[in-house]
């Protein structure tokens, strides 16, 4: 579709126009978008049509990209709501925000959000425009939420804000107008005790490990491989990793290869969620070894 406007004499603000129209003309705005198949970008461009802010966002970074326009994908927080106690803004990860920024001959990086080509409302006053922010209920609700985080803000700011203005006033709630150095030393290491201690009841309480069954099983197939010298680097997917993998360990290429691709196909491109299925890949994955001839 790129090419085909750029065969009709589109320079780049011409394509970038015809997205745009394309959008507003043909596209919607939904929080519960149609579940995309495997070719994402396709599926949303041709068939299902609707989605939110990520969606536009990247389905134009590809088509620019496709028309030979360099374009990325940005990502922040657009809108947010006022506290009435504390009078300021608090901005959600619901406020999250994605959009596009496009390079332009003399003109550099120019920011486009396609998103406005279709829901400017979402761009003018927030997701609340959209009906969707039902974050903050009406009446007391609402009032007991706002104080809850005025007095968490508030929270911050005196243990963020300790500055020696605020440790000379330390103690006079306690009746002391004037704090010396040894009265306020041991306040403040009283404080500091206190505070050592509870982080250290924190710090000693077990991690939770939030990951999935799946992950940590794939997790124990990597530290078997990567005992042996086979490390994943962060960036590799698991058919790259294993594909580097075979000639490290030749008499276990063929599983490793069978198990990373039943990995692949169930993490990233399931068809329909099979519990059993996924319970023996995670059996599979975690009763590995490598064979006796391939340990140095």
């Amino acid at each position: 579709l790129a090419q085909q406007w750029r065969a009709e004499g589109d320079d780049d603000d011409a394509v970038i126009r015809r997205a745009l129209s394309w959008f507003n003309a043909e596209f919607t705005y939904t929080l519960n978008p149609t579940l995309l198949g495997r070719d994402s970008v396709d599926d949303f461009l041709f068939n299902t049509k609707a989605g939110y802010c990520e969606h536009f966002a990247s389905s134009f970074a590809v088509l620019m990209r496709s028309a030979g326009i360099p374009a990325r994908i940005a990502t922040g927080y657009l809108g947010g709501s006022t506290n009435s106690l504390g009078g300021y803004m608090v901005v959600r990860q619901s406020d999250a925000h994605a959009w596009a920024e496009v390079w332009l001959q003399d003109r550099g990086w120019v920011r486009i959000d396609p998103t406005s080509a279709i829901a400017p409302e979402r761009i003018e006053s927030g997701i609340g425009a959209l009906g969707a922010d039902d974050r903050m209920p009406p009446g007391l609700a609402r009032t007991l939420l706002e104080a809850a985080d005025w007095m968490r803000r508030g929270w911050n700011d005196l243990v963020l804000g300790f500055d020696a203005s605020k440790q000379s006033q330390l103690l006079i709630p306690l009746g002391i107008e004037t704090a010396d150095w040894q009265q306020l030393s041991i306040a403040l290491m009283s404080a500091a005790g206190i505070a050592i201690l509870v982080t250290m009841v924190l710090l000693l309480r077990p991690a939770k490990d939030d990951r999935d069954a799946l992950s940590r099983a794939h997790a124990a197939f990597q530290q078997r491989l990567a005992k042996r010298g086979g490390r994943k680097a962060p960036s590799e997917g698991p058919l790259a990793f294993a594909e580097r993998m075979q000639p490290m360990f030749p008499a276990d290429a063929g599983q490793i290869t069978a198990l990373s691709m039943r990995y692949a196909r169930q993490r990233y491109a399931p068809l329909a969620a099979d519990p059993q299925v996924e319970h023996s890949l995670c059996t599979d994955l975690r009763g590995f070894r490598l064979t006796p001839e391939e340990r140095p």
